[in-house]
């Protein structure tokens, strides 16, 4: 929603160095009452989509799925099927009813967002090396052009 993306950024070049909390009340506090409700809806699915996420990294990366007890490998494998994966155009399922396609779809997804922050790793050395090189304390303190990225 441009609306709240325009007000997020106008309260974030206010302050520069709040922390997202402080920044997040007073987006709220500067949000007209009519817009609260779709922003909060906004909001929300970032969040939901993240508790989706964590619950079945908790699942996919417990050690359950090699216990030497069967009940345990059992229930384990019955909530990794019951944990929803995004299979793109905005659609999600429960894993048990993925196809070959969506589970395509889920590999070249996490690949994509490796190689994304693969390239923030390689930008943010860039940036410590040139600090290094030109024995500075703070990132502004670099000459101009002593980064390219």
């Amino acid at each position: 929603m441009a609306e709240l993306n325009s007000l997020i950024r106008e309260v974030a070049s206010e302050f520069p160095d709040a922390h997202p909390h402080k920044l997040a009340k007073l987006v709220a506090e500067r949000t007209e009452p009519e817009l609260m409700f779709d922003f909060y809806v906004v909001a929300l699915e970032r969040l939901v989509a993240d508790r989706i996420r964590l619950d079945r990294n908790a699942t996919m990366n417990s050690g359950k799925s090699r216990s030497p007890k069967l009940e345990e490998r059992r229930t384990w494998w019955a909530r990794m099927l019951a944990e929803r994966v995004h299979v793109g155009e905005s659609k999600w399922k429960p894993l048990g009813d993925c196809t070959v396609d969506d589970i395509d779809f889920c590999i070249s997804e996490r690949r994509d967002q490796v190689g994304a922050l693969l390239g923030q790793i390689a930008k943010f050395e860039t940036i410590r090396d040139a600090m290094l090189s030109h024995s500075v304390v703070t990132a502004a303190e670099l000459p101009d052009g002593a980064v390219e990225l």
